[in-house]
């Protein structure tokens, strides 16, 4: 029998309501899901199908049948009663009953929203309940979203959830009531803000002292155009302190309100300087829908300059005075560039000394100024040219290196809270300040080699950045001439070329370097450690060649000796002199670094690791301890790190002297003057176990190593 069987026997049957709850007559027809649907549908009431569902065989039986009779009833409260009974909806799955739930009217799928025990039961997907708030009634989805702990801790929306809601409401109001009762981040909560009317965007921006400048310019973009220059105009202080400048957002903006701008920008409260920066950022789709004879002349020169994404298309064959007072809207990567292309630049340089000059590290972009980019230039010229023609590349490479450690020193706050990593990997930055790390110091020997026609690569341990150079020729002690790849550690060398030691992580092996890496007690720093990329890397200049390849461009004597030896023998004669006087000798070795390196002051990491290996390293000058460190003033906002030098002695008690810049030399200070003017860096004392330096109970050579890496004194 068949379902138009059992429909016949209906037709007539005076109970259908028995016939249709009895599962086992049920049985013997061959009915399918929907065609039982059919038959209650047409045959029993609302109340009737509830029923069906107190009878334990259809409310513990198949969740099809239960769906379906669910879905045949009518009454919406009727369906809401029955989902709230237990059991109903035990066995169907999560989204069945989101489908119902869904076909409800508001009211009661409000209800059931509401219901903590329903809804806790359901297991329905954030998604799911956030589509069910989103076809409520705004009122109804203020109503539950008020309720912040209900909706994160039983309903589990996620917050971008959260957001859409809130962002998708038509009332203001509602928006700005539900924003402070969620912990969004800033990019939910400036995507919600955008959808403000302009008036409350700008109330909100004024009254939230929190927001990030990044997601304050991504609310003024969304502002109309009008409103958005009256926003500018009428709360410039606010735009200043926060670092933004109208023609940072109006060059963002789309074609229709940029041109929307621009045609009402003349008779704006802006200032001149505002206006020509605003002209020359708008984009050149634009630009070249403007009437440019409607604007003064000092517009229409603005007007005629090329854009791109917010700052000027540099072209480098126009009159550079076009440029001129323009020098924040340009950047410019010029390590590519010909040597005509820089000689332009350098005139552009020379009127924008604030323009942008970018060099890439690994993708990333580090900047420059124009002015560091001009003193850079010159530099870098000042060491090619001494190099003569027939220099092979071995010298090329002995001359360059030994160029960037006499200039650059390795950044002294490296590692301390105040520290600047994107200054410290600028190129022309880092030869104007003489401060880098080791990517950097590593991008200007790369860059410098370039100009002399020898390629290099730049390798990362994970942890350190050096050189590699591949097919180098080299000419041995011998008279023979082999060939080979081996690697240079520009920043290794830093402290040595400083002092005029010589450099003993030029030319290397992989496995010679690799060596440098391990410390006293057998730990592997891993400085150097890359298996993939060094593994060609199997040539070591010996020592011998290595001096006198430094002779042949005069970086060594010509007996082989390097400059640092008369600083170590007049260390050594100032020890021998005060041998039983400390406190003449230790201003006397102080005296003599000066001497030796009147830039002392300012190198201070080479100079940190020379005091210790040759001043303080002398048999006659015994200490309970001696700390050679880093520090700052207190009244130095600006924290720069100052150098100190600690001792403690059984003879002299405890001395401090620091390294004033101005002066160029080390003064003495009694302790508690120097405890009152200083500080340590809050890394520094967190790495010395909560203790200031000088606080420190262990009593022994204590220095800052910016590489965690022991530097040689210097081979005689």
């Amino acid at each position: 029998m068949n379902s138009d069987d059992l429909r016949n026997k209906l037709l007539t049957a005076q109970d259908k309501f028995s016939l249709l709850s009895n599962m086992e007559a049920l049985r013997e027809y061959s009915l399918t899901v929907g065609d039982f649907g059919r038959l209650i549908n047409e045959f029993l009431s609302d109340s009737e199908k509830a029923n069906l569902l107190q009878i334990d065989s259809f409310k513990n039986g198949n969740p099809y049948t239960k769906r379906c009779i669910l879905d045949n009833i009518k009454d919406a409260s009727l369906t809401q009663k029955l989902l709230l009974e237990p059991g109903i909806i035990d066995n169907i799955e999560p989204y069945y009953v989101k489908d119902i739930i869904n076909k409800l009217p508001s009211q009661e799928k409000m209800q059931l929203i509401c219901n903590r025990d329903f809804m806790s039961k359901c297991n329905l997907q954030s998604y799911d309940i956030q589509q069910m708030i989103v076809s409520l009634p705004e009122e109804n989805q203020l109503a539950i979203l008020s309720n912040s702990s209900y909706v994160k801790d039983t309903l589990k929306i996620e917050d971008f959830y959260i957001r859409d809601i809130l962002a998708n409401m038509q009332k203001d109001e509602n928006k700005l009531a539900l924003i402070g009762k969620y912990s969004l981040d800033s990019s939910d909560l400036t995507k919600i803000v955008s959808t403000l009317n302009d008036k409350n965007k700008e109330t909100f921006l004024l009254g939230n002292k929190k927001i990030e400048t990044f997601n304050i310019r991504e609310i003024l973009k969304s502002f109309d155009a009008n409103n958005l220059m009256n926003f500018f105009i009428n709360n410039a202080e606010y735009c200043k302190d926060k670092k933004i400048k109208p023609h940072e957002i109006i060059s963002k903006l789309s074609a229709d309100k940029q041109l929307q701008i621009a045609q009402n920008l003349i008779t704006s409260g802006f200032d001149k300087d505002t206006k020509i920066k605003i002209v020359a950022t708008l984009s050149n789709e634009v630009k070249d829908k403007l009437n440019k004879e409607n604007y003064p002349a000092e517009y229409q020169k603005a007007l005629s300059l090329k854009s791109k994404e917010g700052y000027l298309d540099i072209e480098l064959d126009r009159n550079p005075e076009d440029y001129k007072g323009l020098d924040e809207l340009m950047a410019v990567n010029p390590e590519r560039f010909s040597s005509e292309q820089k000689n332009r630049l350098k005139q552009l340089c020379a009127i924008c000394p604030e323009m942008g000059i970018a060099n890439t590290i690994n993708g990333v972009y580090f900047s420059s100024t124009g002015k560091e980019f001009l003193e850079g230039e010159k530099w870098i010229e000042s060491v090619l040219s001494r190099i003569k023609p027939e220099y092979s590349k071995a010298q090329k490479v002995a001359i360059i290196d030994n160029a960037i450690g006499r200039r650059i020193s390795y950044s002294p706050d490296y590692d301390a809270e105040t520290f600047v990593p994107w200054d410290s990997r600028a190129l022309w930055k880092i030869i104007s300040t003489g401060y880098g790390v080791c990517n950097g110091i590593s991008r200007i020997e790369q860059y410098m080699l370039e100009q002399v026609g020898i390629p290099s690569k730049i390798v990362s341990s994970g942890k350190h950045a050096f050189l590699k150079l591949e097919d180098m020729e080299f000419e041995l002690a011998n008279g023979e001439k082999v060939t080979g790849t081996t690697l240079v550690d520009p920043t290794w060398n830093l402290d040595l070329q400083r002092y005029g030691c010589k450099p003993n992580n030029l030319f290397l092996s992989y496995e010679d370097i690799r060596k440098k890496d391990i410390m006293a007690d057998g730990t592997d720093r891993e400085s150097h450690k890359n298996d993939e990329a060094l593994q060609d890397a199997t040539f070591t200049l010996d020592q011998q060649s290595l001096r006198n390849l430094c002779i042949s461009v005069g970086l060594a004597r010509p007996d082989g000796k390097f400059p640092v030896v008369d600083f170590i023998e007049k260390a050594k004669q100032i020890d021998e002199i005060y041998a039983d006087d400390p406190e003449k000798n230790i201003e006397a070795q102080l005296k003599l670094v000066q001497r030796v390196c009147p830039e002392f002051a300012q190198c201070q990491n080479s100079t940190m690791q020379m005091l210790k290996s040759i001043s303080f390293n002398n048999p006659n000058l015994k200490f309970k301890k001696c700390v050679i460190n880093r520090v700052y003033e207190k009244d130095d906002e600006d924290k720069n790190p100052v150098m100190f030098v600690y001792f403690d002695s059984d003879k002299l008690g405890k001395k401090f002297y620091y390294a004033d810049k101005e002066q160029g030399q080390f003064i003495e200070l009694p302790s508690k003057e120097f405890e009152k003017r200083f500080e340590c860096f809050e890394n520094d004392i967190e790495k010395n176990n909560g203790h200031r330096f000088w606080e420190d109970t262990e009593q022994n050579i204590n220095i800052q190593h910016t590489e965690e890496k022991e530097v040689e004194g210097g081979d005689r």
